[in-house]
């Protein structure tokens, strides 16, 4: 009895494979772990196995059979995903070409929180607005560099409105609410549907005022936006 870890090591290795060369189609990946295997290995204790995966076996297989060639980086990525104020962000860079491959920002900025690590991870929590955000990026390893320009498009977070039931305005007596919402500032206020009581009015800043003159029950829609 007990817990095998062939699966787990395999996949591993099929991963370190594929980092090695990238373009490696699943039958090569197959033959070079099959390969790769020491028939008969003889552990410390003396014990046969069979089919002991060795490693650097499986590589040198795929390099012989695979004609892996050293190679500069080769730049794939076209584009990345968007960015969202107040949200995390995560975008991956890929190249082929031989590993390991470093990269590093060349020129322009990327949106204010984030960061370029030199895996190629593009991380961290957005703060922006609506607009386009263009830089270039450099991929290297021992045999040369690729670099190429992109960009990341922008936005405001959404509004999400506070809801709650408003306070009772008595009329003839001055009344004040301010509405609230979550998201990327500045936010505009209307009202979308409905009336406001006679007397009251909503500001662009989400402020419902006035002094209310006639008696009733109303009810209206308020809009909050922003430029997302």
């Amino acid at each position: 009895s007990g817990t095998s870890m062939a699966t787990p090591h395999v996949a591993g290795a099929a991963a370190l494979l594929m980092s090695i060369n990238p373009d490696a189609e699943p039958q090569l990946l197959k033959e070079a772990l099959i390969n790769g295997a020491n028939k008969n290995y003889c552990v410390d204790d003396g014990t046969s196995v069979n089919g002991f995966l060795d490693l650097a076996k499986a590589i040198d297989y795929m390099a012989e059979i695979g004609g892996i060639e050293p190679s500069a980086p080769a730049i794939k990525t076209t584009e990345l995903p968007d960015a969202i104020d107040a949200t995390s962000y995560t975008g991956f860079l890929r190249a082929s070409g031989s590993r390991p491959i470093t990269w590093e920002l060349l020129e322009g900025s990327l949106p204010d929180g984030l960061t370029l690590q030199r895996t190629g991870l593009i991380n961290g929590t957005a703060h922006v607005g609506k607009g386009t955000v263009t830089f270039s990026v450099k991929a290297s390893n021992n045999y040369g560099s690729d670099t190429k320009r992109l960009s990341i498009v922008t936005h405001p977070l959404s509004p999400d409105i506070y809801r709650e039931d408003l306070p009772y305005a008595p009329v003839n007596t001055e009344y004040s609410y301010t509405f609230t919402a979550s998201g990327t500032q500045p936010i505009t206020w209307s009202v979308s549907s409905g009336t406001l009581p006679k007397g009251i009015t909503l500001s662009s800043g989400g402020v419902l005022s006035g002094t209310p003159t006639l008696k009733g029950e109303y009810t209206f829609s308020v809009t909050a936006a922003n430029t997302g």
